[in-house]
């Protein structure tokens, strides 16, 4: 296990880029940060020129996904909408430049406690 790596069962969040196509890419997120952009020291590298070095960021605290746009340009989209910051769900799709990935937790926390959350934030 690497150091800041989550243990237990609680939920995971797994992206998919490029879903049903060849090029299909997935990622299991097992950091609590976890960095997307073009260049190193990203953890999840695109290689697209509208795609910054750092682009943005996901949080994983208390079992949920947080998406944060590192104020870039072109920003970051969650289902289409320009966001600065997301609680992601499964079946939200992020798109960072013109690289659409798709979002989907293992274990996910009861409905009700999603719901909490979304209120009262």
């Amino acid at each position: 296990m690497e150091p800041g790596e989550l243990t237990g069962s609680g939920p995971t969040l797994v992206l998919t880029a490029g879903a049903k196509s060849p090029g299909q890419k997935s990622w299991t997120i097992s950091r609590p940060i976890t960095l997307i952009g073009s260049k190193r020291p990203a953890h999840i590298l695109l290689h697209q020129p509208s795609i910054q070095p750092a682009h943005c960021v996901v949080v994983m605290a208390g079992g949920r996904g947080i998406l944060l746009d590192l104020l870039t340009p072109t920003g970051t989209r969650c289902n289409g909408d320009v966001c600065a910051k997301r609680e992601l769900r499964s079946g939200d799709v992020i798109e960072v430049g013109p690289t659409r990935i798709n979002v989907a937790f293992s274990n996910p926390l009861p409905q009700t406690s999603n719901r909490l959350a979304a209120t009262s934030a």
